[in-house]
């Protein structure tokens, strides 16, 4: 089956389109939100009005990804088998709009147990893999 949306990443910044990887393809399925957080710190002043502001982050969020597609397509791939917490990837994925992609380079974070999934026989449940320092290309 082919994927359904264009969501997609690889190891290394600055990697071109045809090269990275769909996430369908390497976790089962697509996140459930995947826009970049333009604005992450929000400052309300007293008129109040709000000021946006802050170093860009996105989150990915999956429902449900087995451990075994976990460990093979984000651990061992993208995080040298556990033992690189922040690794350095490019990826392609929806605008704040929500219909437009593009390709940002960003920090790909290794999810935490009980902060970023629960883990539950043998499946990840709401799983968050954070990005941070997102900057578009």
């Amino acid at each position: 089956m082919s994927p359904v949306y264009s969501y997609a990443i690889a190891s290394n910044w600055n990697v071109a389109l045809v090269s990275l990887t769909n996430v369908e393809t390497l976790c089962g399925l697509p996140p459930l939100s995947g826009l970049v957080n333009r604005y992450p710190i929000r400052t309300r002043v007293l008129s109040g009005r709000e000021y946006g502001d802050g170093a860009l982050s996105l989150t990915w969020s999956f429902a449900l990804m087995s451990a075994s597609l976990f460990k093979s397509a984000v651990r061992d791939t993208l995080h040298t088998n556990g033992t690189v917490v922040s690794a350095q990837v490019t990826l392609y994925t929806r605008e704040a709009d929500g219909n437009t992609y593009s390709r940002w380079n960003a920090w790909s974070h290794l999810p935490i147990q009980g902060e970023d999934y629960t883990y539950r026989e043998r499946f990840m449940e709401n799983l968050n893999w954070r990005f941070t320092l997102v900057a578009q290309l």
